[in-house]
């Protein structure tokens, strides 16, 4: 509902010992878009990906409170960020999503009358994996090309990567977009992790 809260983002910017710091677990995927989806996907605030990747979405469900999500534009080569899952995923949760025609002017149109009571053919999401998300960070981040984020990917051969990412790959991506130096920020800098740290140094102290 609109009135629920907005979902936690998964890093915080430590003013104090000026670093990026994230929060344990954290975790990436990237959805895929063209010139022809990407609005849809934005304005519906809904990423959808095939059938056949029903267990990566259902994974990133399992996950919703330390995932980050992407998204790619097949057509410009060019990464988008960022948004978390605002909610639970469906299969599908808009019937209509990315369907030729369903989607103008920032609404859903309304579907053509089928002839003879059968479901017009191509009615159906061609994306029907999909999870709802909300846009995070700074507003106008500018997208990634690929000569950029390109080096935190896992290339299967050509130009395809994978689009599950691990912590560290999460992490780059975030930071890129960011615009954080690597510098400031690294594994010993998630969230939750400073008391550990200061413990040891008061113990160290002590000897």
């Amino acid at each position: 509902s609109s009135s629920s809260s907005p979902p936690p983002v998964p890093w915080e910017w430590d003013i104090a010992r000026n670093r990026l710091r994230f929060q344990p677990g954290i975790t990436g995927a990237i959805f895929g878009a063209t010139r022809e989806t990407m609005d849809e996907c934005v304005e519906r605030k809904l990423f959808g990906l095939p059938a056949t990747r029903r267990r990566m979405v259902e994974a990133i469900d399992r996950k919703r409170g330390s995932t980050v999500l992407f998204l790619f534009n097949f057509s410009t080569r060019l990464l988008h960020g960022m948004w978390v899952p605002s909610g639970g995923a469906g299969f599908p949760i808009a019937p209509r999503a990315w369907v030729k025609g369903a989607w103008a002017g920032g609404k859903e149109v309304p579907a053509p009358a089928a002839s003879g009571g059968k479901a017009k053919k191509g009615a159906h999401s061609p994306f029907p994996a999909q999870i709802p998300v909300e846009r995070v960070g700074p507003k106008g981040l500018e997208p990634l090309t690929e000569s950029a984020f390109g080096p935190a990917m896992n290339y299967i051969g050509g130009n395809k990567f994978q689009l599950t990412l691990d912590g560290e790959q999460t992490k780059k991506l975030v930071a890129l977009l960011l615009g954080v130096e690597r510098t400031h920020w690294d594994e010993d800098e998630d969230l939750g992790a400073e008391e550990e740290e200061e413990e040891e140094e008061e113990e160290e102290e002590e000897e």
